[in-house]
């Protein structure tokens, strides 16, 4: 606990092998939720704190050095939470080893990697969701085939670029609201307004204004609010539309009148469907009655 009741995890400190810290089970996360909770965020702007910053950092400096010296592990599952290094056959599909060679073989046949040299590929949308953009022109570093239809192209950081507006697209947005169409749309005519909204557009997440927009007539873009996983597939959510604000107002209306006129085609329905469950219920009675009269008495006799 520091001076400015800040809390740091110094395990390490204290013991010889690093993947002490690792082996928290399914703690790990939350442990390290509450560190950063109750740990407070230094601002460079703050005064009579600059010591206290520069001896923390040299502490998280010396703990990096102690574990870099720290002999190799012993085990696979040593090696599994280790912190520096990783066996070749504990690396996932998605990971290569990049510019690199092995620093030793486990047990004479298993390369052994640096962490730092196993670099995370993902797909090209993974990659939109997380604000980049895969470059023209780049090849996928790995092909990952399944047994559906499809197969995973998967790309480094090194291959994207941080997403940006289109200039074109972006000239377009600075146009007078509600010419043109939507800009920073996908291939797929969506907008993922994740990433921000272009200038002069809103956010409409009214479940009647796509069908409104449509009926007026004016520009519109599905909007995107996120990705889930549907039988191994990536399908975008999709919430609302993105309208010029120029025309935000009348789509509103426009759908407030679509939901009271979708309303009163469900009673409709509702009504007609009650008055045929009726129908058929009286049917019903007087078929029994009349089944009932014409043969009730003669069985009887």
């Amino acid at each position: 606990m520091g001076p400015r009741n800040d809390l740091w995890d110094v395990t390490r400190r204290y013991t010889r092998w690093s993947v002490v810290c690792q082996a928290r089970g399914s703690l790990t996360k939350p442990w390290e939720q509450m560190l950063q909770t109750l740990r407070l965020r230094e601002v460079e702007s703050e005064r009579g704190w600059e010591g206290l910053r520069e001896a923390n950092s040299l502490d998280q400096e010396r703990l990096k050095e102690l574990a870099s010296k720290e002999p190799l592990p012993g085990s696979r599952a040593a090696f599994r939470h280790h912190r520096l290094y990783v066996l070749n056959s504990q690396l996932k599909q998605s990971q290569i080893v990049q510019s690199s060679k092995p620093i030793g073989l486990f047990q004479g046949k298993d390369p052994i990697w640096r962490r730092e040299d196993v670099k995370e590929l993902l797909t090209a949308s993974k990659w939109r969701q997380q604000g980049r953009v895969v470059r023209t022109g780049e090849r996928p570093t790995k092909v990952l085939r399944s047994n559906s239809l499809f197969a995973s192209q998967l790309f480094g950081l090194w291959q994207t670029e941080e997403l940006v507006v289109d200039p074109e697209k972006e000239r377009a947005a600075e146009l007078p609201p509600g010419f043109g169409p939507i800009p920073t749309t996908n291939n797929y005519g969506n907008i993922e307004v994740k990433h921000g909204l272009p200038k002069g557009t809103v956010h409409l997440t009214d479940d009647a204004v796509r069908a409104a927009a449509l009926k007026l007539g004016v520009e519109f873009a599905p909007a995107v609010t996120g990705f889930q996983s549907e039988r191994g597939m990536l399908k975008p959510t999709i919430s609302g539309c993105v309208v010029w604000e120029r025309d935000a107002e009348d789509v509103l209306q426009a759908a407030e009148e679509e939901r009271h006129r979708l309303e009163q085609v469900k009673e409709a329905q509702k009504r007609e469907r009650f008055k045929g469950a009726w129908q058929l219920l009286v049917k019903h009675v007087l078929l029994d009655l009349y089944v009932e009269k014409r043969y009730g008495s003669r069985n009887g006799a």
